[in-house]
């Protein structure tokens, strides 16, 4: 008697990261803010040339968004996705500068929950995380909205204390935490 069993091959989690190209559009959004970014290309590439921002307490001046988009990922389309991680290398020239606003951009649009913190950005450089492995920013995300070219992040800095200083950014990495869902069959035939 031959004997045909079929087993299910389940979900298999998957993260991928990926960090500027040649194809990634840094730019200022005026959305939120006063304050230009100065050579917004500049955070494509970790390499000690920033983009930045020149901010005063005295005025309660925050920077308008740098817009960070075309991050050109392939999340397989039977994906589903966990969460998103953005680790933005950050910089400032005192102790003062602090997360204004950091929030993602779906289908080109600012949209879900904010992920700034409190924390003042670190003095030298350093990269600094937003979000995880399970995060959703309270949004519903499919892989079309992270494969597009209008997907994204945008930040905004403010001066959290006193005087004028520098805030620079030099890179901005993406995490996509995702599961493929398989449905393949694996057949095995006892005799």
């Amino acid at each position: 008697v031959d004997t045909l069993y079929l087993g299910f091959n389940g979900p298999a989690a998957v993260s991928v990261n990926s960090t500027a190209n040649d194809y990634s559009v840094f730019a200022n959004d005026a959305s939120v803010g006063t304050e230009l970014w100065n050579n917004p290309q500049r955070a494509r590439v970790g390499n000690g040339s920033y983009a930045t921002t020149f901010l005063t307490k005295t005025t309660a001046e925050a920077s308008q968004y740098l817009k960070a988009t075309g991050f050109t990922f392939d999340i397989p389309q039977n994906a589903e996705i966990n969460g998103i991680e953005v680790q933005i290398l950050k910089s400032n020239s005192c102790v003062c500068i602090k997360d204004n606003s950091i929030k993602l951009v779906k289908n080109g649009i600012l949209d879900g929950e904010d992920r700034a913190n409190t924390n003042v950005w670190p003095n030298p450089d350093a990269y600094i995380a937003h979000g995880g492995a399970s995060d959703l920013w309270g949004l519903s995300l499919t892989p079309a909205d992270i494969n597009a070219s209008d997907f994204g992040v945008v930040i905004s800095a403010t001066n959290a204390t006193t005087g004028q200083s520098v805030a620079g950014i030099d890179n901005i990495k993406i995490t996509v935490y995702y599961t493929e869902i398989e449905h393949s069959l694996l057949y095995a035939v006892n005799k």
